[in-house]
């Protein structure tokens, strides 16, 4: 969050008031964070998924906090974690990780206690396990792998080696795939706030990436029988992974940078469209109602067009509590449409037969 957001919160607790200038989306993210605050004795505290409040910190302060926490009252300065972990139980600003770890990386009493116990890397060894054509942009850090959706515009590589550990020697690190960071039932959003593991947000992630496996299974079966839709299947996955990173910045923590990033184009709705009508202008006329049918590639496309609707339900209360916009719901809408028309154009170009509804006992009243 930006300085400003802090003060239009405390604004809004106060004295239920905008500062004039702000656009409708600004205002409604600030009534979307006010129930995460309150105001106590004149100050801000961050009151979400905690116990007991945290003091809001401003820029002006931070550098401040970060050195009386890391320093401590004994000889050595405390470690990075312990570090985030002391801030933590009193302080709230969002970025307290990459700020702690930034200071700790420039402390010189670390530095210097760090030298004591570096070994020395041999030139050789070094000009062996460093490529050529890797660029170290900065000191490495432990990453991890976001399975929902990916790290958006990102120009940093992460890479791993290794078999020495030097001061002054490059490293390269692969991210990982465990991080720990979850285990104790939170999950990180795009913006860096972390919530529950339950929150109704990655309740909406789990089931579109649910849905994209699915896919991905019907894709297969499609390849198998050459049916010429594989490729526009893996858009919508590829579109999916864009959508998820749409659902994972909700409005409520979300600053301008991060809507900018992650804008979901109307365009992937219009590719949908110009799809079907292609399908539809190759299919007979729909005259009965059908069952999940038509041979394995249609059937899972059937499958698919399920799980896109109950991932469409689940947007409906992030879009009521107005987390995210109205676009990703209307790509899932026409989604199941496209997924619908796609398995009766498999079954088509498989020459398998639609099983028709029918009425089990038409002579029952």
């Amino acid at each position: 969050m930006e300085e400003s957001e802090y003060e239009d919160i405390f604004n809004y607790t106060n004295f239920q008031e905008y500062r004039i200038g702000l656009t409708e989306n600004q205002k409604r993210k600030i009534r979307n964070r006010v129930r995460d605050f309150m105001v106590k004795n004149g100050q801000l505290y961050y009151i979400k998924d905690t116990p007991d409040e945290r003091l809001v910190i401003t820029k002006d302060k931070k550098d401040s906090i970060i050195k009386l926490c890391h320093v401590g009252t004994g000889p050595s300065h405390l470690g990075r974690n312990k570090t985030i972990s002391k801030i933590s139980d009193s302080y709230y600003w969002l970025g307290i990780v990459k700020d702690v770890t930034d200071f700790v990386k420039t402390c010189l009493q670390c530095q210097n206690e760090n030298k004591k116990t570096t070994k020395t890397c041999h030139a050789c060894h070094c000009q062996e396990i460093m490529p050529e054509h890797v660029t170290i942009k900065r000191e490495w850090n432990d990453d991890g792998i976001d399975l929902i959706s990916p790290f958006l515009q990102s120009d940093e590589i992460s890479l791993s080696s290794g078999g020495f550990n030097s001061s002054h020697a490059p490293k390269i690190k692969i991210p990982k795939i465990y991080t720990k960071t979850g285990d104790k039932g939170t999950s990180a959003l795009y913006t860096g706030e972390r919530r529950s593991k339950d929150d109704m947000i990655f309740s909406a992630l789990g089931t579109t990436d649910e849905l994209s496996s699915a896919i991905g299974i019907a894709a297969e079966y499609c390849t198998e029988s050459s049916i010429p839709v594989t490729d526009r299947l893996h858009e919508v996955q590829c579109a999916l992974q864009d959508l998820g990173s749409c659902i994972a910045t909700p409005y409520s923590s979300a600053r301008e940078a991060h809507l900018r990033k992650t804008t979901f184009s109307d365009k992937y709705v219009a590719d949908l469209e110009n799809w079907i009508d292609e399908y539809t202008a190759e299919l007979p006329p729909l005259t009965n109602f059908i069952l999940p049918s038509g041979g394995k590639s249609a059937t899972h496309m059937h499958l698919a067009r399920s799980i896109c609707r109950r991932a469409e339900r689940s947007l409906t209360p992030l879009i009521r509590a107005e987390e995210i916009g109205h676009e990703p719901l209307k790509y899932l809408n026409r989604l199941s449409d496209f997924l619908f028309t796609t398995a009766r154009y498999a079954a088509m170009k498989e020459g398998r037969e639609e099983i028709i509804y029918r009425r089990i006992h038409a002579d029952e009243k």
